[in-house]
């Protein structure tokens, strides 16, 4: 089973798994940043002249446990150690259920990860992850997984994740996870 299948899960509501982060970054478990861009850079492709920005020396800023901010994109560190995870929490709703529910996925960066792919959300933004902000012991697959819509085909980039051992974050979370869906099961 890997990483992702741990930690995925169906939950009633997203804001319980926030809170539960966040919790452990006020104890010092864990450490909370956000993304800051410091500059941006007009930059054209060659292949199809497309016209894109470039965003060069991008920092984590650490996030004020004080400020009141709703935690659904943001980035996770532990203390001890040098990886980084990037943390997104997802809300849909359940039209057979009719009730809303949240989708939590923590992704571990590797050395210079293209947090476009990872973020699958705006194509025309290239954010690299700095070599000295994460260790890359862990290394991506990319690969690209062809799907078909109404508006034609096009290419979903998905990556699988090579580990060397079992991560204390993941643990933490997986063990959450587990004691969420016994709740919900029950």
């Amino acid at each position: 089973m890997s990483i992702e299948e741990r930690i995925d899960g169906y939950y009633k509501s997203e804001r319980e798994i926030a809170e539960f982060l966040r919790e452990m970054v006020r104890q010092g478990e864990l450490q909370a940043y956000r993304f800051i861009i410091n500059e941006m850079k007009i930059e054209k492709y060659t292949e199809d002249e497309q016209i894109v920005k470039v965003i060069k020396d991008a920092k984590l800023k650490p996030i004020d446990e004080t400020q009141l901010v709703y935690w659904n994109d943001f980035f996770l560190k532990e203390p001890t150690a040098e990886a980084l995870y990037y943390v997104t929490l997802t809300s849909d709703y359940d039209y057979n259920n009719r009730s809303p529910f949240g989708h939590l996925k923590i992704t571990r960066l590797a050395k210079d990860s293209d947090l476009r792919k990872i973020r699958k959300e705006d194509y025309s933004n290239k954010i690299i992850i700095p070599k000295n902000m994460i260790d890359g012991l862990l290394s991506y697959d990319w690969r690209g997984v062809k799907r078909t819509n109404s508006k034609g085909d096009y290419n979903e980039i998905s990556a699988n994740l090579s580990m060397d051992k079992e991560d204390d974050l993941f643990a933490k979370v997986a063990e959450f996870v587990r004691n969420k869906r016994g709740q919900h099961n029950g």
